[in-house]
């Protein structure tokens, strides 16, 4: 048996594993997005499988058997009590009916589940937790993921919907609406009037460049933005002027560099064209001395080799 389900564009496959004499399921998916769909499929398939009725039933005609998933034997059943305190052997049995088992359908098994997402355990209730292992564990691998990943969920979403927000300034707003609840609800007369409390003049600091952030996001909120000072609400039609002068900073330091670098190779070329022309001056002052004094020293040599010639 190999149930098939395509849910999102994802392919999901049930495969349905005999392991002794029950029926185990096994769950492949293709993609790691919808992990929380299959662990739902998972868990419920997984209970139908274990908390099924493996016996025919009717809810017409009572079936006692020893299938302890049978509709007849998870009912709840009441004794008469008598006066002196024992138990009769007559009995009121209740009528089941399709709740009295969610799990004997897949299709109920994933509402059941729904609702133990939502924090009611009510179509569990009806077995004992004492010899049923297989039931509690998967209660406990349930209720474990879900938690954490409900937890991660929603703080993930909350941190995302806080980013999208001025955080600043929420909390600021917010920290005034408590402030003036507080001075309103909570003080005396006297202490409202207390000037080390609340001074007649309140300074914040604030960059000029975000004061223009903040402004330019409450024009739309007209409540809040007539109560702005006219001065505050200038600080928008200031030009910033930053960035010429970092432009004309870059540009000075440019100029500089390129000045310093030109006059460091002005003068490595002249030391260089120096040596050369030092160098050079050499070979054609030794070489025009060799050439004047050749002949004097050659006359010079044959009168001491020859001391008689004339």
């Amino acid at each position: 048996m190999n149930p098939q389900f395509v849910e999102k564009g994802v392919f999901v496959v049930y495969e349905l594993v005999a392991v002794s004499d029950r029926e185990v399921l096994k769950v492949s998916c293709t993609s790691e997005e919808d992990e929380d769909m299959v662990f739902w499929f998972w868990l419920a398939y997984s209970l139908h499988i274990l908390l099924r009725p493996t016996t025919k039933y009717s809810y017409n005609q009572p079936s006692y058997t020893k299938d302890i998933n049978n509709h007849w034997n998870l009912v709840s059943t009441y004794q008469f009590i008598s006066s002196n305190g024992t138990v009769e052997g007559s009995s009121l049995v209740e009528i089941p009916d399709d709740n009295t088992n969610m799990f004997a359908q897949f299709s109920t098994s994933l509402l059941a589940v729904y609702f133990m997402l939502t924090g009611d355990s009510s179509a569990v209730s009806s077995w004992g937790y004492k010899n049923n292992w297989m039931l509690v564990f998967l209660i406990v691998i349930f209720s474990f993921f879900t938690t954490i990943y409900l937890l991660n969920l929603f703080i993930s979403l909350l941190g995302n919907a806080i980013n999208k927000k001025n955080n600043e300034e929420s909390f600021l707003k917010l920290k005034c609406e408590i402030l003036s609840e507080i001075e309103l609800f909570w003080m005396l007369p006297y202490q409202r009037r207390k000037k080390n409390w609340f001074p007649y003049i309140l300074y914040y600091e604030a960059s000029v460049n975000e004061l223009k952030k903040y402004i330019n996001n409450i024009k739309d909120d007209e409540e809040i933005f007539k109560h702005l000072l006219p001065a505050i609400k200038q600080f928008v039609e200031i030009k910033d002027n930053s960035k010429e002068i970092k432009n004309t900073i870059k540009a000075q330091i440019d100029e500089s560099l390129n000045n310093s670098t030109k006059t460091k190779i002005d003068e490595s070329l002249k030391d260089v064209l120096k040596a050369q022309i030092d160098e050079s001056l050499k070979d054609i002052i030794k070489v025009q001395i060799d050439e004047a004094l050749k002949d004097p020293i050659d006359k010079f040599n044959k009168l001491i080799d020859n001391p008689l010639v004339k």
